[in-house]
């Protein structure tokens, strides 16, 4: 492995540094997005997952409970993820949006899309018959 002296890292971390901050202003002003791109990025036009089972057919929680947390919680999620992907794609046509108030919004899709991620994967995987398959069976004998 190549020896590098520090002199030559800090150099490299400076130049790098400078680098990403001209792209990442450049970006925040608008200058190099063009609206398509920023309208495609923040459309805000997710729609909830249909639920794949039957909730009445759950065994051990209530059919009103699980479409309450679908209808409530998910559908909330999927909600406030739209409002935040229209307020952000707003925000892009601003000529003088302070970083910080994009990094803000930008840190609040990440939480609102998570929720819907999640929503999404708990509910695919609540249903179904509760004994192992064929390959599980296979394993464990």
């Amino acid at each position: 492995m190549k020896q590098i002296s520090r002199r030559d890292a800090m150099s490299r971390i400076g130049v790098s540094s400078a680098g990403l901050m001209i792209g990442v202003s450049e970006l925040t002003r608008g200058n190099q997005v063009s609206a398509g791109a920023v309208g495609r990025a923040f459309a805000g036009q997710h729609q909830p997952r249909s639920l794949p089972f039957d909730p009445a057919k759950l065994n051990g929680l209530s059919e009103k409970l699980i479409r309450s947390h679908w209808e409530n919680n998910y559908g909330g999620a999927v909600k406030a993820l739209n409002a935040v992907e229209q307020r952000l794609a707003a925000m892009m046509k601003e000529k003088d949006l302070p970083p910080y108030m994009y990094g803000d919004l930008k840190r609040e899709e990440l939480v609102r899309t998570g929720s819907v991620v999640l929503h999404e994967l708990y509910f695919g995987n609540l249903g179904g018959d509760p004994k192992p398959g064929s390959k599980v069976l296979d394993v464990i004998k």
